[in-house]
């Protein structure tokens, strides 16, 4: 059965905001490492300034 002309730009538009959401979704997944990696940074950089204070200044 051959779609017909809307079916088939309906079907295109479709697949388009699929893909969209996909490279979205992506990106997100990427920036959410590395902002947790960040935050993780954070935490040692802090805990050790709060159980070494001598060293703070090194770090």
């Amino acid at each position: 059965m051959k779609p017909t002309p809307e079916e088939a730009k309906a079907a295109l538009s479709e697949i388009s905001n699929v893909i969209q959401v996909m490279r979205r979704s992506i990106s997100h997944r990427a920036t959410c490492s590395l902002v947790d990696s960040w935050g993780c940074v954070w935490i040692r950089g802090y805990s050790f300034s709060h159980f070494r204070p001598e060293a703070a200044g090194f770090i």
